[in-house]
């Protein structure tokens, strides 16, 4: 078959493939094989499936009322943000005169004896919660070395874990007799703490079921491999690995005289390095092989042209996604066996290149590889994730290059400060009528919900901007997008998706379509 047919036949039919030894590889073995093609990096079509949930992501952003976001810099409204914080310190200090005339003290610390009865308690109770949520990590250590299905067994214990969680911090703070301060935080931490550990195994509980998936195709490749060379599965794997040498008629597209690709090209197709997960494998190895592959035109992402076929399309009905060509995405962890002639052998390795995919984050700008699951349960890697402010768990997450101390201190100031009006403006404005019987109802409602919108947009303030920048800041998390411009909502769903963006991420999270990817090859102009 000349050339020209050959390649004119790969691209209308799909018989043909490109391997990673620089040579086409015809999937049928009775059509003749083409030595002079280039090579390209395997590539993924997208597919709906059984898929780590990928929806959210993070990448490096700025909280809208930062002084660093300079976007909001630019914004003509900026000023109210400083007329707000003068108009604070004037409300202060009209209310210690006040105070101080009517109570002859400065400030009164009633409220504040109020939030430290059995402070030391609740230090130690909100630390048990904490200390509890390492328990999953060795569950997810267990999953791994024993292979529990997370699916069916530990997704149990999950909820009852969540179940036991929520009983036991609502009774013993009704045990201890705890005010609606102390009880207000300790719920709703332990909340926080339940997300954190729910999307910390959903994540890891999915990638465990994906490698016991992973595991048992292997398996069956193995057997398969056997199977074909009627041998071991050593000798199988060795006889395997020298026809894809002997189809391709060379190792690499390296001169013949550099002996250390070669090595590294031996070492990749080894039958260790290729069973079950490998940090070496496409971190070291293939990352290293794949400088000397030219670069293949990629198609682009299916989400970008989904969106400029509905904004360019101007028929009444908008195109289906089925009718929108697939993405092309390249494989970060191939296997050799992806070239070989034996269909069911390649399929089965195309099978593992899928399941590989999954055990890696979602792709990125980066473009690197990235840790592969396991590698990532570790306590400290979950200390991080309950450092971090987020509630979906990430294998990796955009990080700042250092820590700002400054930045961090007046993070810090400004928590106190906060606080600090916060206080003065509940005893002073809200104290007084919400403890007086002899006001009426509706004079209460009218006297009390000024101050009470106020020390809601000075608590949203401490913890968006101060607290959950601090930790931001401390753990170098890039993406500080906590909120949007909820103070432009029109509508109570709209402000609810904007006030909060965790909980949004979180339930985002949750309700995400699970995405399988299928092997397909991407032929290079």
């Amino acid at each position: 078959m000349a050339q020209g047919d050959s390649k004119e036949q790969s691209k209308g039919d799909g018989k043909y493939g490109e391997n990673l030894l620089g040579t086409r590889v015809a999937r049928d073995r009775s059509l003749s094989l083409d030595t002079g093609g280039k090579q390209v990096p395997v590539v993924f079509e997208k597919r709906q499936g059984n898929q780590i949930l990928r929806t959210v992501k993070y990448v490096p952003r700025a909280s809208l009322l930062d002084r660093d976001n300079l976007s909001s810099a630019k914004d003509p409204f900026r000023g109210f943000y400083t007329l707000f914080w003068i108009s604070m310190m004037l409300l202060v200090m009209n209310l210690f005169i006040t105070s101080m005339h009517s109570t002859g003290e400065l400030l009164s610390m009633t409220f504040a004896s109020l939030m430290s009865r059995d402070a030391i308690m609740l230090a130690l109770s909100d630390g048990v919660i904490v200390g509890a949520t390492f328990f999953w990590v060795f569950m997810v250590k267990a999953m791994y070395r024993y292979k529990l299905r997370y699916a069916k067994r530990v997704v149990f214990l999950l909820y009852l874990y969540h179940a036991l969680m929520l009983t036991s911090v609502i009774s013993w703070s009704q045990y201890r007799e705890w005010p609606w301060v102390q009880s207000g935080f300790f719920v709703l931490h332990s909340f926080v703490m339940m997300m954190k550990v729910h999307s910390y195994m959903t994540v890891n509980g999915t990638m465990s079921d994906t490698h016991q998936k992973l595991l048992d195709t292997e398996s069956k490749l193995a057997k398969q491999l056997a199977e074909h060379y009627c041998t071991d599965v050593d000798h199988a794997w060795e006889k395997a690995i020298l026809d894809l040498h002997l189809e391709s008629r060379s190792l690499s597209t390296v001169p013949k005289q550099d002996q250390s690709h070669d090595s590294l090209y031996a070492r990749w197709m080894s039958r260790p390095v290729q069973s079950g997960t490998s940090s070496e494998r496409a971190q070291k190895l293939y990352a290293t092989l794949r400088t000397d592959l030219p670069k293949a035109k990629s198609p682009v992402p299916e989400h970008h042209r989904l969106i400029h076929a509905l904004q360019s399309n101007t028929l009444p009905n908008h195109p289906r996604k089925e009718q929108v060509d697939v993405e092309h995405e390249e494989a970060r962890d191939p296997h050799p066996f992806f070239w070989h002639t034996d269909p069911t052998i390649k399929e089965l390795a195309c099978r593992i290149v899928e399941l590989r995919d999954n055990l890696y984050e979602a792709r990125d700008e980066s473009r690197s590889v990235g840790p592969m699951w396991p590698d990532n349960v570790s306590v400290s890697n979950f200390w991080d994730f309950q450092l971090i402010p987020c509630l979906v768990y990430k294998l990796r997450y955009p990080r700042t290059q250092s820590v700002r101390k400054l930045y961090v201190l007046e993070r810090t100031l400004a928590l106190f400060g906060t606080f600090f009006l916060l206080y003065v403006t509940t005893v002073n404005l809200i104290m007084p009528v919400s403890m007086d019987p002899t006001v009426p109802l509706f004079e209460a409602f009218i006297r009390l919900a000024p101050p009470m919108m106020l020390c809601y947009l000075l608590l949203f303030y401490l913890m968006f901007e101060c607290v959950c920048n601090a930790f931001a800041e401390l753990t170098r998390f890039a993406d500080r997008e906590f909120y949007k411009d909820w103070w432009n909502s029109a509508s109570m769903d709209e402000f609810s998706r904007k006030w909060n963006g965790l909980d949004i991420q979180l339930g985002s999270f949750s309700q995400a379509r699970k995405l399988a990817h299928v092997p397909r090859i991407l032929y290079s102009t």
